[in-house]
């Protein structure tokens, strides 16, 4: 179930920004938008939290914060005393306080390493490679199987020789995964 969880959430994030509540709670969701039963579904399950005024803001592109935040939700459920992280980063995060507990778990789940210091800063977009990075990640946290032989998606890819070299191989995973 969270492995089809975490590949509709891979679909629903590439395509559009995220940021609780159900789209129809959101002020700026129409549900006949064709985002919206993604925002529906990821929304049930408590992974997003909208904006304090209400709105979802579809035209935003998703911060680091908010899609480690997506992901630790999706693979833990909202953190708790039972889930709480049990590992803490050594990197003196300037990420929100509200965001810190998350990049946590990240770390303790393996989602983020050391050597991922493009997620240091606070509110800093997540591009389709860091994306990429941290669900299959997950993939494999979940024990998930990968994909053997990702190089006949290659040509599948429009844009893949503009892909940097370190997210190439997690983008082919994904993709590879749908």
């Amino acid at each position: 179930m969270k492995k089809r969880i975490l590949a509709t959430f891979l679909s629903a994030v590439t395509l559009i920004s995220c940021s609780s509540a159900l789209a129809a709670d959101y002020s700026d969701v129409n549900q006949s938008a064709w985002y919206a039963s993604y925002v529906n579904k990821i929304s049930e399950l408590n992974a997003f939290s909208g904006y304090e005024d209400g709105t979802f803001r579809p035209d935003n592109q998703i911060t680091q914060e908010e899609f480690i935040k997506t992901v630790v939700c999706l693979i833990c459920g909202e953190l708790n005393e039972s889930n709480a992280p049990t590992v803490k980063n050594t990197w003196n995060s300037k990420w929100s306080s509200w965001a810190i507990p998350y990049l946590d778990k990240a770390f303790e789940l393996g989602l983020i390493t050391e050597q991922d210091t493009m997620f240091k800063l606070v509110g800093i977009p997540c591009n389709r490679g860091e994306m990429a990075k941290v669900i299959t990640r997950a993939a494999e946290y979940l024990k998930e199987d990968s994909v053997a032989d990702t190089s006949t998606y290659i040509t599948k890819l429009k844009d893949y020789n503009r892909i940097k070299e370190e997210y190439k191989p997690y983008v082919l995973q994904a993709y590879a995964k749908g």
